[in-house]
């Protein structure tokens, strides 16, 4: 599915909406948190976990924005969860893109998807 690393951190690094088929993403081929890792080189999942909250933090509206050193020990901390290292990249980008679009709420009365229009 993807050559190099370079061609997976392009396909979830850019602005390109995900696949929006849910049973798509989960039953889909697209490489988990560890299989990145492992395949492209350790630090590739924690680069485009920390680009999409990166994203998220500039989408939001929040007062106090996190940092690029916060948004990457938080990829981090993800990455080494062992129960989150299976989740494929797929439904990664899926999750931020609905999240984004507001689809889970208000989080913590603070966090809230801007609004075009």
């Amino acid at each position: 599915m993807f050559r190099d690393r370079n061609t997976l951190l392009q396909r979830y690094n850019q602005d390109v909406p995900p696949v929006m088929d849910e049973q798509e993403v989960i039953m889909g081929g697209s490489p988990t948190l560890a299989v990145m890792n492992s395949t492209f080189g350790d630090g590739t999942a924690e680069v485009i976990i920390a680009s999409k909250l990166s994203r998220l933090n500039q989408y939001t509206n929040v007062r106090m924005k996190i940092t690029p050193a916060q948004a990457d020990a938080m990829a981090t901390s993800i990455v080494a969860d062992p129960d989150l290292r299976g989740i494929k990249g797929d439904v990664l980008a899926l999750f931020f893109e609905r999240l984004k679009t507001g689809k889970y709420g208000e989080l913590y009365n603070i966090v809230d998807a801007r609004r075009n229009g």
